[in-house]
């Protein structure tokens, strides 16, 4: 396929289109036409896990086979065993896309108990962060009172010495 460079950056003249898919119709019906199987192959296969791939599916995915040229036979034993491995990929597959599934949803139930669980922790630390006001405040007053205490007890004392004798 040829790049039109001057479609690309803006400058659209018409002077020099050409029709290009005449020349690619072998190439559209390459896809569409599949080539003829050279040995006759079974309906299904035996594969491990509840998934099977068939040979048909792996001649129809047009998946092909290293070093192979076209027309090349292949012994049923090598389009078994594919089958039964590509088979057991298949079963691999769905079981991670299942675990992938779990591993989400437990994230997601875990945002949404942390959702919950979060106003519960940020007001037990503003009351954390509380405690140490509060703490500063009794010790405070408990010194304050300490001072009035001692006060009291000294003027106890004054008084007692000015008393003229025991209390009755």
């Amino acid at each position: 396929m040829r790049l039109d460079w001057n479609l690309l950056f803006g400058d659209d003249t018409d002077d020099d289109d050409v029709d290009d898919w005449e020349d690619d119709d072998k190439w559209l019906m390459a896809l569409v036409t599949p080539s003829r199987a050279t040995m006759t192959l079974l309906s299904t296969y035996e594969v491990g896990g509840p998934y099977f791939t068939t040979p048909e599916t792996l001649f129809l995915a047009r998946q092909p086979f290293p070093g192979m040229t076209h027309g090349t036979s292949v012994p049923p034993s090598v389009i078994n065993d594919l089958c039964v491995r590509m088979g057991n990929l298949e079963y691999r597959h769905r079981a991670l896309v299942k675990k992938i599934w779990m591993v989400s949803d437990a994230q997601v139930a875990d945002g949404i108990s942390i959702r919950y669980i979060w106003p519960r922790v940020t007001t037990i630390e503003g009351q954390n962060q509380q405690l140490p006001t509060r703490l500063a405040k009794m010790e405070s007053r408990e010194s304050t009172l300490m001072l009035y205490m001692l006060w009291m007890e000294e003027r106890l004392a004054v008084l007692e010495k000015k008393l003229p004798g025991p209390p009755p």
